[in-house]
């Protein structure tokens, strides 16, 4: 077997040892009796007594040495750090993306915007004005067409108001005019002394548009002779219905100073549904024709100094008020 120990010699050797162990615990236990101590351990002498006796035994070879298990060290798990607000911190809300204005807005800066109040009664059409706030607000007496035949205010101007339903856009105009001169009727009435409305309902749609569109419309209103003729209406943008709109009421009146006119335009002449804050281009002109020997349209005075007819950048903006 060479270097080995041999199954006999372990027995032997494990038998003494046995032997020295219960002789320790025996010697012990005489140990305490004899001497009374309190304290000695006999189950603690004797572990020691055996402890040694299998380190011997280890050192001799006779007894294998103890299993020992090995744990190997690993990475603590890694976790990612959360930020955590201080205590008592308010909420911050996160810094809000700026958004940039609508390229388009909602009013040109021809005039002042000009609002129609809106009615909640009903409307008597006869061109007393006796319905409409005195003096009307807005103000007719900027030149627009040749000028140079314009002498001022007391040659032609005019007061205006506008009001709305869910129904109607209702017009009441107070006229200043020197000589009241009406031969023309239908498409020519302009050549007379008129009224006349422009009203781009997509204001913010064309916006830039410097064209007349479909959505653009030119309506004129004839007080007619003031000796009995009637009062009409005529539409000439857009060209595809132009005509007179049958639906349109006018009445007017002769006064000391030239003349009153009232109409009633039907929304649904301008194919739209009204709604509060809904805004227009809009300018309201006046024509004027002092040459009884003539029918000539020889100046115009309107609520913006800008107006060009085929430019609706150039009109006003009506907003409908409450």
């Amino acid at each position: 077997m060479g270097s080995n120990v041999s199954r006999v010699q372990i027995m032997v050797v494990a038998a003494l040892a046995t032997g020295v162990v219960l002789l320790a615990l025996v010697g012990a236990a005489w140990a305490c009796f004899i001497t009374g101590n309190p304290n000695t351990n006999p189950a603690a002498t004797a572990n020691a007594v055996s402890t040694n006796v299998q380190e011997t035994l280890i050192a001799m070879g006779t007894l294998p040495p103890p299993a020992t298990t090995v744990i190997e060290a690993t990475q603590p798990p890694i976790i990612a750090p959360t930020a955590t607000a201080p205590p008592n911190t308010p909420f911050q809300p996160p810094t809000p993306t700026n958004i940039p204005p609508s390229p388009t807005p909602l009013a040109r800066g021809n005039g002042t915007l000009f609002t129609a109040a809106r009615r909640t009664g009903p409307v008597t059409l006869n061109g007393a004005l006796d319905e409409w706030p005195n003096p009307l607000p807005g103000v007719v007496e900027q030149a627009t067409f040749r000028s140079e035949n314009w002498t001022g205010v007391s040659d032609l101007s005019a007061r205006y108001a506008v009001n709305w339903d869910d129904n109607f856009l209702y017009l009441a105009v107070q006229v200043t005019d020197d000589a009241h001169v009406q031969t023309q009727r239908g498409e020519t009435l302009f050549r007379g002394d008129s009224v006349e409305i422009l009203l781009d309902t997509d204001l913010a749609g064309d916006f830039a548009s410097a064209e007349l569109s479909t959505d653009d419309f030119q309506i004129g209103f004839s007080p007619g002779a003031l000796n009995g003729d009637l009062p009409e209406a005529w539409l000439w943008f857009p060209t595809s219905r132009e005509g007179a709109p049958t639906s349109v009421s006018v009445a007017a009146q002769s006064t000391t100073l030239g003349y009153n006119l009232e109409a009633a335009i039907p929304w649904s002449v301008f194919g739209i549904r009204p709604n509060i804050n809904a805004r227009f281009g809009f300018t309201l002109s006046i024509s004027d024709n002092d040459s009884t020997g003539a029918a000539e349209q020889q100046t115009m005075v309107s609520s913006v100094a800008t107006r060009r007819l085929t430019d609706p950048t150039s009109w006003g903006t009506l907003e409908l008020g409450p």
